[in-house]
């Protein structure tokens, strides 16, 4: 058996030039769809970060009683979660087991980033200002896929999911005087929190002490860059995590680092949740996009279990976090404005698409990422 070191993630190269899109269409309605967790997921419910005080105490014990120390809980900085659910999250929550939600923005974000790597859209999340790369600024590494900021010139994700841009220098007037005219574009999808009615008795894991996680390090030039360990031919690509499934690396028995340790709170393996997306004057191959990234090209199966999935929540490079959706079209719908303005109902329109594959550019090294082998 090889002991070399494999990275936790990949990267899906950049295309030759970023996208761009503009306008709606007529197609406007709601996808129910199903999330199954492949491996357990977390998210942390970030409004108490001691939900397991007893627990953290007896950490800090362990460690002080292995290094002759005296550390104090409350100043050692170690943190503790429970799952997001809508219950009131104060106090000690270890006898205490709350439905669990996954909050659709955090859906939101997991397909959006799906739709950008393979619509060659910008990446939007990347801070221009802050993060160097060998002492230049990202901006300078990524070229035309740096985030949109006009709203007339959008990429293709952009134009679909929204984006906050520069103040426009233009000048609207209103009853107070001249404003700046806002350089923003609404989103037109929106995602619902996805929920469970399933007992939950044994949906949840014991509480456990996280494998300690680094922040990503764009200065490490062999593990971003490409070609070079110099930024000059451009960084490899998005960031894409690999599915995995083992146990032994997801959680550790003691902290090496008290203020780096954190306890949180998983669901397991199995569970299933529901949501919506609706979405609102999308043309039919957005659409077709959309339903094709949401089922990684159909390939999901409620019967069979999921075979591609996507990366959602916190622990995604130790294990944590795969998840499969799979699309009802029974419970979907769409409703069409046609051309003199009447709304009628064809959810059969929605078998009749065209192929979303044929509107993406090539995905073969994206769908190879997303597979499930656990």
């Amino acid at each position: 058996m090889s002991d070399m070191f494999v990275n936790p993630y990949t990267f899906i190269g950049l295309g030759e030039s970023k996208s761009r899109s503009s306008g709606n269409g007529k197609y406007t309605g709601v996808l129910s769809c199903t999330m199954m967790t492949l491996t357990p997921l977390i998210i942390p419910n970030a409004a108490n970060e001691h939900a397991f005080s007893k627990r953290e105490q007896r950490v800090v014990d362990r460690w002080n009683k292995k290094n002759s120390s005296s550390a104090l809980r409350e100043e050692s900085g170690i943190k503790s979660y429970d799952f997001y659910s809508y219950d009131n999250p104060e106090g000690d929550r270890e006898n205490k087991k709350s439905s669990p939600v996954i909050p659709g923005s955090s859906i939101r974000g997991m397909i959006r980033s799906a739709y950008e790597a393979l619509t060659d859209s910008c990446l939007s999340t990347i801070d221009l200002e802050n993060k160097m790369i060998d002492g230049r600024q990202v901006g300078d590494v990524i070229g035309h896929f740096a985030p949109c900021k006009d709203s007339t010139q959008l990429c293709d994700a952009c134009n679909l999911f929204g984006m906050v841009g520069e103040n426009d220098k233009r000048k609207y007037k209103t009853d107070t005087g001249l404003k700046n005219k806002l350089n923003t574009v609404a989103s037109r999808v929106m995602f619902r929190d996805a929920t469970t009615s399933l007992d939950l008795r044994d949906w949840h894991e014991e509480p456990m002490i996280l494998a300690i996680l680094e922040q990503p390090n764009p200065s490490q030039a062999e593990a971003y860059y490409k070609g070079s360990v110099y930024p000059v031919n451009g960084i490899k690509g998005r960031k894409f995590y690999w599915h995995s499934d083992d146990p032994n690396i997801r959680k550790q028995n003691d902290p090496n680092n008290l203020n780096l340790t954190v306890i949180a709170r998983a669901v397991k393996a199995g569970c299933m949740f529901t949501f919506d997306i609706a979405f609102e004057n999308l043309t039919d191959i957005e659409l077709a996009k959309l339903i094709w990234i949401i089922s990684i090209g159909g390939k999901t199966s409620s019967n069979e279990g999921s075979t591609h999935g996507f990366k959602l929540g916190r622990g995604k490079p130790i294990s944590f976090g795969s998840v499969g959706i799979s699309i009802d079209y029974d419970k979907s719908g769409v409703f069409v404005l046609d051309e003199s303005l009447n709304i009628f109902c064809d959810s059969s329109m929605l078998a009749k698409l065209p192929r979303g594959a044929e509107y993406l550019r090539p995905k073969a090294t994206f769908v190879d990422r997303c597979k499930i082998q656990i």
